[in-house]
């Protein structure tokens, strides 16, 4: 009698496997995969109010979709591609109030992982990226950085509403500098720290400082956000530091715009936009 329980069970599982063996087959078989990236690539431009373009899709397992690339065109930076994204549900929100899903991919040589809830809140992580291009509104002159780690939350939104953003470069550097009467062409800035957080309707930052370079760098204000970056306005007060290293000739520049004070030090005022910054 046991015996035959024993085996009867035996086949219901065997039954239960394969049908479950079958239907994952089916799903990778005849998944339709071009619908379902038309659909996210009209989905994400609507959102986002620019062209989106999303590469080939594929199903993975367990539950996880896959796309080859994913380009966005970005404002004076140019289009910004994403490869080897996956996306699957975070398995240990799905019976919380807050289900979510991650999000992993490489950017810009580096690594980002994400987590979205269904209420739009990002946590984003990103580590090892490296981007190189013009300055906005200033395509003289030319930035290179290196980005060690990066940890931001953020409301997914039109614009995107940042709460808390913490960042660390390994190197940043300005090149073009003899357009602005230098006599050496690249200024490097050393390591880069950032860390803000929201306050009502502004941003504040708690640290913007560099370490290391030919011109130490300190910031301290706040950023009121606009519906475009370029319209964010500026109450910021920027303490430049030259070093031995410094050009001589940048010195020179910077006293034509504020008088050094008795330890050597130019404070800077900066107001306007981020499109259309006024320094005072």
């Amino acid at each position: 009698m046991t015996a035959g329980v024993f085996s009867t069970g035996k086949r219901c599982a065997l039954y239960v496997l394969a049908t479950a063996v079958f239907f994952v087959l089916g799903l990778l078989l005849f998944f339709p995969t071009e619908a379902v990236r038309l659909r996210i690539e009209e989905d994400l431009s609507r959102q986002l109010h620019q062209p989106v373009q999303v590469g080939a899709l594929q199903l993975g397992l367990p539950l996880a979709v896959k796309l080859a690339s994913l380009q966005v065109p970005v404002d004076r930076l140019g289009p910004v591609k994403a490869t080897h994204l996956r996306v699957s549900p975070q398995w240990s929100s799905l019976f919380s109030a807050s289900p979510a899903v991650c999000i992993t991919g490489e950017l810009w040589q580096g690594k980002v992982e994400a987590v979205l809830s269904h209420t739009n809140r990002l946590q984003l992580q990103a580590s090892g990226l490296t981007w190189q291009g013009a300055v906005p509104e200033m395509p003289s002159l030319g930035l290179a950085m290196a980005l060690d780690k990066l940890d931001l939350e953020a409301t997914v939104s039109v614009p995107v509403q940042l709460h808390q953003t913490t960042l660390a470069l390994s190197s940043l550097t300005v090149s073009g500098m003899n357009a602005l009467g230098a006599a050496q062409d690249t200024l490097s800035l050393g390591e880069v720290f950032l860390q803000i957080h929201q306050d009502k309707n502004q941003l504040q930052i708690d640290q913007l400082q560099s370490r290391g370079g030919d011109l130490v760098l300190n910031v301290d204000g706040h950023l009121i956000p606009g519906r475009q970056p370029e319209l964010c306005r500026l109450d910021l007060t920027a303490t430049l530091i030259p070093q031995t290293t410094t050009d001589p000739a940048l010195t020179s520049l910077l006293q034509l715009v504020s008088p050094p004070t008795a330890n050597g030090h130019f404070m800077l005022k900066i107001g306007g936009t981020l499109g259309q910054p006024v320094v005072r």
